[in-house]
């Protein structure tokens, strides 16, 4: 992988908790931690019927380099790109590069 292919800007938005909502729930916090040139692969997209009319969803994996800060991502934190929060549900390893690479699967609603 070329740096010119790390193409995409993408924030790296920590989960945190701060305090409760005053019925003892915990109320999540996403602050932003980092940003880091990524790579962007969509895998899959769809649609399906919610309570509140279509909603349409985007599977993508992100190639970021392997760093101190992106090795302390987990499936509790977010990404923000393009103007949107997408879900982590996946990192691992790439298959080249060994510890140069990270890949972060990741969903969003469209």
């Amino acid at each position: 992988m070329q740096a010119g292919n790390l193409d995409r800007r993408v924030t790296i938005l920590r989960y945190e908790l701060a305090g409760d909502d005053g019925w003892g729930n915990p109320v999540p916090v996403y602050t932003p931690a980092e940003t880091v040139w990524a790579n962007r692969t969509d895998v899959s997209d769809s649609e399906r019927v919610a309570a509140y009319g279509i909603v349409a969803t985007l599977v993508s994996r992100f190639l970021v380099r392997s760093s101190e800060a992106t090795r302390t991502i987990w499936t509790a934190d977010r990404l923000s790109h393009d103007d949107k929060e997408w879900n982590i549900t996946g990192i691992k390893e790439a298959k080249f590069g060994r510890h140069q690479f990270l890949e972060i699967t990741a969903m969003t609603e469209i």
